[in-house]
């Protein structure tokens, strides 16, 4: 019995060749589309949880992409004090028959300030706090420079003030991070595993 196969030889000597080529591409290609998911499933996460917005929380992100001879991408969160103001903070006010107000803090006249209240949490409700005020900041400070800060007085002397702060992105996706480790690992196998399909199925055109 004779038996031929030179031609299927040399097709599936081309594709073992083509094999670590294919697998190495699918793997970085795969980091990439699965780092791109869990970068927006991350700001969709923590912006339901804070309140600040997709686009504030992806600002303060970033993504090093995985390529040929480096399978892995890398994602950071910047860690970045959050002023208080951010959280929508809002000047509460009372009556003051004979304050003039001051309209840059939304008191009008006729009343004074009386504290400051947020809304940090996504579903909860607003918090006051009887003892801050809000106060305009310089250009080039915390936060993207010119705003209002929230404040509280430490001291008697005009300079005895501290700036509050509110929780950080940073802070929230390190726990996130942890949480989400077993579904993003199952992720990267799915995607590994098509994206490697997609790879092989090209080599043998």
């Amino acid at each position: 019995m004779k038996i031929t196969g030179a031609a299927q030889l040399k097709t599936a000597a081309a594709r073992l060749r083509a094999a670590p080529e294919a697998a190495e591409r699918a793997g970085y290609r795969a980091v990439n589309a699965v780092a791109a998911q869990v970068a927006t499933q991350a700001r969709r996460d923590i912006s339901s949880q804070i309140n600040l917005t997709q686009a504030y929380i992806g600002d303060q992100m970033r993504t090093d992409k995985a390529g040929p001879n480096k399978p892995v991408a890398t994602i950071r969160m910047r860690m970045r004090a959050i002023r208080m103001a951010r959280f929508d903070a809002k000047q509460i006010t009372a009556p003051a028959p004979r304050a003039k107000g001051d309209l840059r803090r939304g008191i009008g006249k006729g009343r004074k300030a009386a504290g400051v209240s947020t809304r940090i949490s996504r579903q909860g409700g607003r918090t006051s706090r009887k003892a801050g005020f809000l106060l305009p900041l310089r250009a080039g400070k915390v936060d993207g420079g010119n705003g209002f800060g929230v404040f509280v007085r430490t001291g008697k002397g005009r300079d005895d003030i501290e700036h509050k702060y509110g929780p950080s992105p940073d802070q929230l996706f390190r726990r996130w991070r942890v949480e989400a480790a077993p579904d993003i690992k199952r992720m990267l196998a799915d995607a590994y595993a098509s994206q490697l399909r997609y790879e092989l199925k090209g080599s043998r055109k």
